[in-house]
């Protein structure tokens, strides 16, 4: 079967929406969710709110987007399929976390020995890099 290949003005609008979201990510884990204004966001992406707005209609979506569902099902079907599904599933939402928060820059699955030192501790992995959001009091 032949599949269309992308033109260039949608590998650019999907380059620009990938940047925007990875920019978004590492701000809100760097900063927290409420400190961070989509204006920042814009200004790390080098693009213009507005921009930003076009790709995301609201903050929310810059962490709800569908994208990491896609990198994570990749990363999960190129797993070993030999390893726990626990595992594996677990692997491919810490190397999407990473990958999303600009801590990766390569998108390749990883060896399954990395992996497997990965997931020794993902505790470790979570805290040293997420945030909790600061609640909200009544």
């Amino acid at each position: 079967m032949n599949e269309r290949k992308p033109t260039l003005r949608e590998r650019q609008r999907t380059e620009t929406r990938r940047a925007i979201q990875a920019h978004a990510v590492r701000l809100f884990t760097g900063r927290g969710y409420d400190e961070v204004t989509v204006a920042d966001v814009a200004g790390a992406a080098g693009v213009s709110a507005m921009t930003v707005y076009r790709h995301f209609p609201t903050k929310e979506d810059l962490v709800l987007v569908d994208q990491p569902a896609r990198l994570i099902a990749d990363r999960v079907a190129a797993s070993p399929a030999e390893e726990p599904v626990v595992r594996r599933v677990g692997g491919a939402l810490v190397e999407a976390a990473a990958l999303l928060a600009g801590l990766r820059k390569s998108s390749r699955v990883r060896q399954p020995d990395s992996a497997s030192r990965t997931m020794r501790r993902p505790e470790k992995f979570c805290t040293s890099r997420l945030r909790p959001m600061p609640v909200a009091s009544s």
